[in-house]
């Protein structure tokens, strides 16, 4: 019994071949799911961060209105004040 192997050895880089020519196509496959999904990333974080700083000003809004409204009514005060003395006088 002669053992051949060329034949073997022909038939095994066929193999390889054959398995390198699908795993170069899935590697393909994978680097443009790849890049799609770094796009998608991309416009998850981008409407993330809008999210936040949306949410961010309006948190500062909300807890400005009172301090907004207490300097409003002081500034008022203040006027009253300063009107009175001018009325009596009083520097």
């Amino acid at each position: 019994m002669k053992i051949n192997y060329n034949k073997d050895l022909i038939r095994h880089i066929e193999e390889l071949a054959e398995q390198n020519e699908h795993l170069s196509k899935e590697n393909k496959e994978l680097q443009a799911e790849n890049q799609k999904l770094r796009v998608q990333i991309s416009r998850l974080e981008e409407t993330l961060e809008k999210r936040i700083n949306d949410a961010v000003e309006k948190a500062v809004r909300e807890a400005t209105k009172p301090l907004i409204a207490e300097i409003a009514e002081k500034n008022a005060l203040i006027a009253k004040v300063e009107d009175r003395r001018d009325i009596q006088g009083i520097a």
